[in-house]
């Protein structure tokens, strides 16, 4: 769906009767905000992932085009997030992370309206170093 645009029609009065009464018109553009992305994976509490996983969501629906932030931390609060990455990629992004760390991450869209809220905070935490995920064990 596109954009939409609708008209209001303000009036102002003054305190008196001898002050004039003023009409302004605003033009108000809104839209159909993309909706919060559902991450898919690496799953929440994941253990031995990758340290260049790819990080996969749902798309979000809304008025196109949408594009993604992506943030990635070690906190849950992200306010080191190194990893904030905007593009219009909707699956998968690739980070290079460190080994044997935890690491935090979200997904939000973002277009002409707007931007949807962050999606959940999902947690995984990579592999030690030298290891290979699905390795059999004799």
């Amino acid at each position: 769906m596109d954009d939409q645009w609708v008209q209001y029609r303000i009036f102002f009065f003054g305190e008196t009767a001898f002050q004039m009464a003023r009409v302004e018109e605003v033009l108000i553009r809104y839209g159909l905000y993309p909706s919060t992305p559902e991450l898919i994976s690496p799953i929440n509490g994941a253990v031995d992932v990758s340290t260049s996983p790819p990080l996969t969501w749902e798309p979000s629906s809304g008025a196109q085009p949408i594009t993604y932030t992506v943030e990635i931390d070690e906190t849950p609060d992200f306010l080191t997030a190194f990893v904030n990455s905007s593009g219009n990629e909707t699956i998968p992004f690739y980070p290079n992370l460190y080994t044997a760390a935890t690491y935090y991450w979200r997904v939000r869209a973002v277009n002409a309206a707007g931007n949807s809220p962050w999606s959940d905070t999902w947690s995984f935490t990579t592999l030690s170093g030298g290891e290979t995920p699905g390795t059999p064990t004799l």
